[in-house]
């Protein structure tokens, strides 16, 4: 399947993208308040990771959701503490990895949710 090949490919150069995202120092990031759109950004990054691993690995999965979901949240521990061990002056906040967290979590419910109204449209169609 060349979609799926392609899927797995924007989801490994997203992952990447993410942790050059947190790999930036902190002087050479725009001051946003705490709790707009920093948190909003996170959100939104963690959220588009989320659909992209879920569409990638939905068919070696039995449940890809729970995989996604547990998969988003230790990346998004990691990531920072990962910020945290780097010499960039960023600290972790507890509140970026809940919205990336959310973001994850968002994303799969709504992959989840279309993908089972796709499938009863089908079977309703059949």
């Amino acid at each position: 399947m060349k979609s799926r090949r392609l899927i797995r490919l924007c989801a490994g150069a997203w992952t990447i993208a993410v942790l050059g995202i947190l790999s930036i120092p902190g002087s050479e990031l725009p001051e946003l308040p705490a709790f707009g759109l920093d948190k909003l950004a996170h959100f939104v990054i963690f959220a588009i990771l989320g659909v992209l691993w879920f569409l990638s690995f939905e068919d070696r999965f039995k449940r890809p959701g729970v995989a996604v979901l547990i998969a988003g949240i230790l990346f998004a521990g990691f990531g920072e503490v990962y910020q945290g061990l780097l010499p960039i002056n960023r600290t972790p906040d507890i509140f970026d990895v809940l919205a990336n967290c959310v973001g994850v979590l968002i994303a799969v419910v709504l992959v989840q949710t279309l993908r089972s109204r796709r499938e009863a449209s089908k079977s309703v169609s059949q």
